[in-house]
């Protein structure tokens, strides 16, 4: 009240408490109700000299001791004391704790805060991300920009327009702000200075980056274990929402709660380019709309904007190239700049020492496990141990009425030997000339259990069937910076990749990039136990198929 009274004056200074930056003193620091200076610095150290006679060598031996030290107390001088963090301050003494780890690709920021709002960041690929959609109501030069408009103001406004679902300001905590095109298109930016609304172009290089517009969706959209959740993997750290959109033609709201959309700047004719993520499917969509349409906004950060150098190679981070950089190792990379923990000296202890084995023409890399000793990748041998080929190349029909060994390189594509290796049917495996080297043999059932208990799965999830586990699966799958990727954390080295299968039934190739299976050696009745992980899960299923499907095969040292 002007001039009224006030509720509380806790200090007496004059000052009522709900006004007052300080209900207390500052002290010599500035701190409101601080300790005042008392950081220590040595200010003096006193010294006293003595001396002790040695009669047997007659000789006086002087001797410095140290008596006091005298400190004054200084005020403290607050920053982050953690040298690998990207703001460490070296003339800090105290941790405020500000220390920053953000990505390499955001150069080292983990937020950027703008228009009174923070938002966290994502690298992905060579790419920086805002982790939340865009929430500001004014251009980046502080004009706002319209808002709260009719249906029919916003179906016929030629001008930038934004809009919160139904007005409701728990959506606009949740999921942003709607913007027309118009805004997109402002010369004045909706993004903070250094960021812009991406190309439909660079949408396609995020996809890329997370396997394909088939199975980039999931990564992109937030998990069930997110808050707020959605129902995809969140592998990529994007944490996408089903924000809904507002329609051009009559300004209403849909679709929230189970589609997003999000511009681009891209066009096409009268039209604006979108991504689109739906619920329950695992796939990217493409979308076209006219400009008085309403979606989400993700910033992304201008290509070569910093160089983040966190090790002081004088090498940007988004350029370094990552392999291992020991001159004395078997897979010394002559052209890497950094090292990636992947140099071979020697090899796993599970493996006898040896990190390669060399069979029918290739070298494959080995991992140790548990006590176990694998092939990081999958058999991609056309003939067994004995050097009798196995057949291949077989039409359809050839395959499914097979009752001996067979192989097949999926599509018949070379590149898809290279990376995914070969498929076999369960006669291959099971014949008495072995498919792997000598030393080594597929897999039994129990082995495989061996593996992923080794990864924390318990002995009753081991033993179920169908998907079982928590995130084995993630951690044998590939990750994204390994080459090739997949969706994984690969933690454990396994490498796993989706290498799809061929099926009993018509002889025809399926999933591949999707899913991987794999074969055991053990049977069930007529069927055959195996492992399959999916891009959709971080667990591992366990089932029996058919001895005529066609999976991929790892070798395990006796």
């Amino acid at each position: 009240v002007c001039g009224g009274p006030c509720a509380a004056d806790a200090d007496a200074d004059g000052v009522c408490d709900d006004v007052d930056a300080c209900v207390g003193a500052l002290d010599a620091c500035g701190v409101c109700n601080g300790p005042g200076p008392n950081v220590q610095v040595i200010d003096q150290i006193i010294f006293v000299t003595d001396s002790a006679y040695i009669p047997q060598i007659d000789f006086w031996y002087v001797f410095t001791f140290a008596v006091d030290t005298l400190y004054t107390f200084v005020c403290p001088d607050l920053g982050c004391l953690d040298p690998a963090a990207t703001n460490f301050d070296p003339a800090a003494d105290v941790d405020d704790g500000s220390c920053l780890y953000g990505p390499a690709a955001c150069g080292g920021l983990s937020t950027v805060t703008f228009d009174g709002h923070t938002y966290a960041l994502v690298g992905i690929g060579s790419q920086c991300w805002f982790k939340e959609n865009l929430r500001s109501d004014t251009y980046r030069n502080g004009d706002p920009v319209p808002g709260g408009l009719s249906d029919a103001e916003w179906t016929s406004t030629t001008a930038g327009a934004q809009a919160v679902y139904n007005e409701d300001p728990a959506n606009l905590a949740v999921y942003g702000r709607l913007y027309n095109w118009y805004a997109v298109n402002d010369a004045r930016g909706l993004c903070p200075t250094g960021w812009h609304v991406p190309t439909d172009g660079e949408w396609t290089e995020l996809e890329t980056v997370l396997g394909g517009a088939p199975v980039a969706g999931a990564a992109l959209k937030s998990s069930s274990s997110d808050m707020p959740p959605w129902d995809g993997t969140n592998m990529s750290g994007f944490s996408g929402l089903p924000s809904g959109g507002r329609r051009f033609q009559s300004g209403d709201c849909y679709h929230l709660g189970s589609d997003g959309y999000w511009w681009s700047t891209s066009t096409d004719g009268f039209h604006g380019v979108l991504l689109n993520l739906y619920h329950g499917q695992s796939a990217v969509g493409q979308y076209i709309s006219f400009p008085n349409g309403g979606f989400s906004i993700r910033c992304l950060r201008d290509s070569g904007m910093y160089c983040f150098d966190p090790d002081s190679d004088s090498v940007c981070a988004e350029n370094e190239i990552s392999g291992c950089t020991d001159s004395n190792a078997m897979n010394f990379n002559p052209t890497a700049t950094e090292d990636d923990g992947s140099c071979e000296l020697p090899g796993p202890a599970q493996c006898g020492g040896a990190s390669t084995v060399t069979f029918d023409g290739h070298t494959y890399a080995l991992v140790g496990i548990g006590s176990q000793c694998w092939f990081k990748e999958n058999l991609r041998s056309d003939s067994y141990r004995n050097g009798d080929p196995i057949p291949g190349n077989l039409t359809n029909s050839q395959w499914t009425s097979m009752g001996s060994g067979a192989q097949a390189v999926y599509s018949n594509a070379p590149s898809n030997l290279s990376t995914y290796g070969r498929l076999y049917n369960w006669y291959a495996v099971n014949d008495a000339r072995g498919l792997c080297p000598t030393g080594w043999h597929v897999p039994t059932d129990g082995e495989w259990m061996e593996l992923e208990m080794e990864l924390g799965m318990t002995a009753g999830q081991a033993n179920a069937t169908g998907w079982r586990g928590t995130d084995q699966g993630a951690q044998m799958k590939a990750s994204f910076s390994d080459s090739p990727f997949w969706n994984g954390t690969n933690s454990s080295g396994f490498s796993a990749l989706p290498g799809g299968f061929c099926y009993d039934v018509d002889g025809s190739f399926y999933y591949l990039g999707s899913v991987g299976y794999w074969w055991s050696s053990t049977p069930f009745g007529s069927s055959i136990w195996s492992r399959d992980l999916g891009s959709g899960s971080s667990d591992v299923g366990r089932g029996t198929d058919d001895v005529l499907d066609g999976f991929s095969v790892r070798c395990l040292k006796d």
